[in-house]
């Protein structure tokens, strides 16, 4: 397309400010959603957003990373997007200082935490490591992303688990401090990303989990919800007590002060019941 050849020239000749460029990229790709670039225009691209990334003009990275939406919410542009550094080049900006880029740097990685290369390429963003800084700015709806992207990332499994402990453990408090957030879509992905992570913690791990009080915000969610999420909340304590170790005792007395062991009997499955006859005095 003309109009596409004719704006990437913009960036090479950089008469016209770059943010007023990529607007104009925005409503092109907009107007005309069946345009597909080439793989050479795309590597191109993505290049060139590259660049202005890295620089500090808060109005041209905002609408760079905008921009880049468009292409992380459409899976057929993912392969060439994970061949480039754009990804590192969008995840330093969850520092920034401006809450739409969060938000915006927030989605990008949301909307390609959908498939296992997408996980890979979050690992390789280095994108965990920059997370803690957008918990601590304490915006409810900036955390609630942020738990739907870890929410999305934990889905894939051991790999992943190990991958938020070697680049930042403390995000797991913020996981499980969250089960009970005052913003109560937050307790869902909350719920998801410590029911993924003690599914596959080491002792370690479940030992961290059970310090920061995971026990007895998931006996809440036997009560408040029913169906798959009781069942997910079953097989949570259960992986934390059979993980715990020496203070499997501990885990157990915490589940009898929150009502966790009322549930199981409640149950009166199996399971259940080879549980309470493993951990509980009865």
């Amino acid at each position: 397309m003309e109009k596409f050849a004719v704006l990437m020239n913009e960036f090479e000749e950089k008469k016209i400010p770059a943010a007023e460029t990529l607007g104009n990229l925005e409503k092109l790709f907009i107007i005309h959603p069946k345009f597909t670039p080439s793989d050479v225009d795309l590597t191109n691209m993505f290049n060139q957003l590259g660049k202005i990334l890295q620089q500090k003009e808060t109005k041209a990275i905002s609408r760079a990373i905008s921009l880049m939406k468009y292409f992380t919410k459409d899976k057929k542009y993912h392969l060439m997007i994970f061949k480039t550094d754009i990804l590192k080049n969008i995840a330093p900006h969850l520092h920034s200082t401006n809450n739409p880029i969060i938000h915006s740097t927030l989605d990008n990685f949301i909307n390609i935490a959908t498939t296992i290369d997408g996980a890979k390429a979050i690992i390789d963003s280095k994108v965990l490591k920059y997370m803690l800084k957008v918990f601590e700015i304490q915006d409810e709806h900036l955390s609630y992303k942020s738990l739907q992207l870890l929410s999305k990332f934990s889905d894939f499994g051991e790999e992943t688990i190990k991958e938020i402990f070697k680049q930042d453990k403390n995000l797991f408090f913020f996981m499980v401090n969250h089960l009970d957030a005052d913003y109560r879509p937050s307790r869902i992905p909350a719920f998801n990303s410590v029911v993924n992570t003690l599914a596959h913690a080491n002792e370690e791990l479940t030992h961290g989990m059970i310090d920061m009080g995971c026990v007895s915000h998931l006996c809440n969610f036997f009560y408040e919800y029913s169906g798959n999420r009781a069942m997910d909340t079953f097989k949570a304590l259960k992986n934390t007590l059979e993980k715990s170790g020496s203070r499997a005792k501990e885990v157990a007395n915490s589940m009898k002060g929150c009502g966790g062991i009322d549930y199981l009997m409640e149950m009166n499955t199996e399971e259940s019941q080879e549980l309470i006859y493993k951990f509980f005095d009865y």
